[in-house]
Parts: structure tokens; sequence; C-alpha cells
């Protein structure tokens, strides 16, 4: 049984980076996906569509591979938007603009689901396997501060 859940996210891993692959190369991109009302829409719904194909999957490792198979969709660049998220220079880009504590609140939680913030050891263990290794670095060091 173990072995047929992991073959199951294994599968659903290499499919995650094959779209990656095949949305980076066939379409000009801008590298981080913007905030703005139309992109998170567009954002929320190829999420949505990315989350639905994610059977079996635990909850974290489908949200996490869902979040940035979403981006990529897009046209934007999971890693870029990852790490600028996570950027001072970010939190100073956002201080300038009104809505900035409505955009602050939704990347945190972007941010802790595409990071695994939450998951448990098991599934935090399989969400860094799918990321970058700059993304993984981040994301390992923001679980040691919690």
């Amino acid at each position: 049984m173990k072995r047929s859940k992991l073959a199951v996210i294994l599968v659903f891993i290499g499919a995650v980076l094959l779209a990656m692959l095949v949305l980076f190369t066939s379409r000009e991109r801008v590298e981080v996906m913007p905030l703005d009302e139309t992109t998170l829409e567009q954002f929320q719904e190829a999420s949505s569509r990315a989350m639905s194909q994610s059977n079996g999957l635990p909850y974290a490792v489908a949200a996490s591979a869902s979040l940035r198979m979403a981006m990529a969709e897009l046209g934007h660049d999971p890693d870029k938007t990852l790490l600028y998220w996570m950027s001072p220079r970010f939190q100073k880009d956002l201080a300038n603009r009104p809505e900035a504590m409505s955009i602050s609140r939704s990347t945190a939680n972007l941010l802790s689901l595409a990071l695994g913030d939450q998951a448990g050891d098991e599934d935090f263990a399989l969400i860094l396997k799918q990321l970058s290794t700059e993304v993984r670095a981040a994301a390992i060091e923001r679980r040691s501060k919690e």
C-alpha cells in the first residue's frame, strides 16, 4: 500500500514537472507573478484545476504542487515568484501599495502552502523534492524558524 501511494505521488510530481517544462518553454512570460486582481483570479482558477487532478496525494503535497503548476500555467516562473515573495525587496515594493495588507496576507498564505509550512515531516520531504535548490533551502530555513 505504501509503495503504491509513493508511486502515485512520484507520477504526479513527474507530470507536474513535465507540464511546467512545457509551459516554460512554450510561452513568453513575466517571470514573477503579478499580484493584481485579474492575475489572482486566473491563478485561483488554474490552481483549482490543478488541485482537482491530484487524486490520492496528501493535501499539503497536492496544494504545493498545484500552486506552482498554476503559476507556470499562467506563464510565470514559480521559483522566481516564491523567492521574490520571500525577499526584503518584495516587502519594500509592497509598502508602496495601498492594498499592501491584503496582498501581504494573500502571499503569506500562498507561501505557506507552496513551501509546506504546515505539512508533516513526510509530506514536507515530498514537497522539498519538487522544489528547486534555492526554494528548497528557503523552505527549510522557514521551517527551522517555526
